[in-house]
């Protein structure tokens, strides 16, 4: 795309409005339609943050410049094309996408358009084996990709900070635990009185021992449940906050999708370390011995 002296590389695609819908989800974030206009220059949807950082508006025109065959010689065809939408993903595809009607293929200047056919098979991950698959059957002249190979360092991204996520959440639960085992530990040096005064009265150290554990595990519980509500409402908004830039990252938002059983899964684990916590503590305190705490 070329505006003045001012140009970006592109990823341009002629779609079948029609049956786009049928391999993508494009059309929840722009209106394809607007790729009927007529008029004599050729209709794009751009990347709104490509737009952006050329400074075009829809319903402005601009150029595009096309490689022709012989690339080496830099040979190029120059479009008018008028920008009757912007789209805006996200993702670091609004940096460098646009779409057009397929019907405006034959308009562009260059002698052999490529023409492409993409599939959606139900299991994405499955796609490196079918296009393997579909790669043994075709002549040599076709080339076969899948979306791992295109936006595969976005999803490599995503896992990646899901790990380190992860990584982040055990820390904070080993913090929360170590403050669990210093506030109990505080509370049996602030009640060493208490506890030899039950002690004498006939407690045996089991029961002191099970009272400082069910200390414990009250503590972890209510702070699981406060933890699972709060972080479950957060997760919910935050996906609609643009915390970063497409053009340093691969997406501008956290993505979220909240799971019952990741939930479950952490509060149980982070309850289970509390307990684990107390028993130091409440080891402790089983440990005073009455006639040193009331001399």
């Amino acid at each position: 795309v070329v505006k003045g002296r001012d140009a970006a590389p592109v990823l341009i695609y002629g779609i079948d409005i029609e049956q786009e819908s049928q391999v993508s989800v494009i059309q929840d974030y722009v209106d394809l339609s607007l790729l009927n206009l007529e008029s004599d220059s050729i209709p794009i949807i751009m990347g709104a943050a490509l737009a952006e950082s050329l400074k075009l508006e829809v319903g402005k025109k601009t150029t595009l410049a096309l490689a022709k065959e012989n690339v080496s010689r830099a040979q190029l065809g120059f479009q008018r094309v008028l920008i009757v939408g912007t789209v805006k993903t996200a993702t670091e595809l609004d940096e460098s996408l646009v779409l057009f009607n397929r019907r405006d293929v034959g308009r562009l200047p260059i002698p052999t358009p490529p023409v492409s056919l993409r599939l959606k098979i139900d299991d994405i991950f499955n796609a490196p084996t079918v296009a393997w698959r579909i790669n043994e059957k075709l002549p040599e002249a076709h080339q076969v990709t899948d979306w791992t190979q295109l936006f595969g360092n976005l999803y490599q991204a995503i896992q990646m900070s899901r790990q380190m996520v992860g990584i982040m959440l055990f820390s904070v639960i080993a913090v929360a635990v170590f403050n669990v085992v210093a506030t109990l530990v505080m509370v049996v040096n602030d009640k060493s009185a208490d506890i030899a005064i039950l002690r004498s009265q006939g407690a045996t150290p089991q029961q002191v021992l099970a009272i400082f554990m069910v200390y414990g595990a009250s503590i972890g519980f209510f702070g699981c449940v406060m933890g699972a509500l709060l972080g479950s409402a957060l997760s919910l908004g935050i996906t609609d906050m643009q915390l970063l830039q497409t053009d340093v990252y691969p997406i501008s938002y956290l993505p979220s999708d909240l799971q019952a059983y990741d939930v479950f899964v952490l509060c149980v684990t982070s309850w289970f370390m509390c307990v684990l916590a107390t028993v130091y503590p409440a080891w402790r305190a089983s440990s005073v011995a009455p006639a040193e705490s009331l001399s």
